[in-house]
């Protein structure tokens, strides 16, 4: 299916290939949108085919970018193992499917900031929000009306 698919198996020109590597060689899990037009633009890609870059860059499942989402728009993720990780921590907590899906703010912040856990598998309290828009966009989870705004219910129960 993926091989049908028209992006795969097309030649890229050197540039992009260039802003791919040096997007890898930073070793960031996420940089701004202005980081990686930055880094697009000392490559010699103006600000238009950076958005086209990004884009295909997106759909190719290289990286996650959420152009149209006012909340998403400003994020560019380089690792999308370390997102989906990082939604995984929510969905096979125990302690949200014993309450049968509803988990607070506040045990988001914990399993997203666990000091517990190594480096990189710790979310900073900046990106919970972010994390919190992806899982709403893609129906991973809501919130609950009627009760308080420090509630959100996952499909993890």
């Amino acid at each position: 299916m993926a091989v049908s698919l028209p992006e795969v198996g097309r030649s890229v020109p050197k540039r992009w290939q260039e802003v791919r590597e040096a997007l890898q060689n930073t070793n960031q899990a996420y940089l701004s949108l202005e980081e990686v037009m930055k880094l697009c633009r000392s490559h010699g890609i103006d600000n238009e085919e950076a958005h086209l870059f990004i884009t295909i860059e997106h759909h190719l499942g290289h990286l996650i970018h959420y152009e149209h989402d006012p909340a998403l728009q400003d994020i560019v993720v380089l690792k999308p193992d370390w997102l989906a990780t990082a939604i995984s921590f929510v969905l096979d907590d125990e302690d949200t499917r014993t309450n049968h899906g509803l988990v607070s703010y506040d045990r988001l912040h914990q399993l997203w900031d666990d000091p517990k856990r190594n480096e990189d598998f710790r979310y900073p309290p900046e990106l919970h929000p972010i994390f919190l828009r992806l899982m709403e966009r893609f129906d991973l989870s809501y919130r609950v009306a009627g009760l308080s705004q420090e509630i959100t219910i996952t499909r993890s129960a």
